[in-house]
């Protein structure tokens, strides 16, 4: 299976966008925020979360393509796909909302 340039960013759009709804929920639900987290401690979050899952969602594409094959081969793919973006999320969320939420 070819990998082709629209694909890959088809799926960081998609990661992306699902970490800047993810991280929105956090980051939009603190109604007094502490005063050490300075006036735009919002800004990292919703920069590096959707960036870096962006990034996960564009490698477990490439991942998922890498699945041709039997069926064994193409589940254990898909599988490893999907614990790649999940890590790569989390991961963003932990780095962006270190020092604020994630103290």
């Amino acid at each position: 299976m070819r990998i082709t340039k629209s694909a890959l960013l088809s799926s960081a759009a998609a990661g992306w966008a699902v970490g800047l709804c993810l991280i929105s929920l956090f980051v939009f639900s603190v109604t007094e925020p502490e005063p050490v987290w300075g006036s735009y401690w919002q800004l990292k979050p919703l920069l590096l979360t959707p960036l870096v899952a962006g990034m996960g969602a564009t490698f477990a594409h490439y991942l998922f393509s890498k699945g041709v094959g039997t069926g064994l081969q193409k589940v254990f793919f898909l599988v490893l796909a999907v614990l790649t973006f999940l890590f790569s999320l989390w991961m963003g969320i932990v780095l962006g909302l270190n020092g604020t939420l994630w103290d």
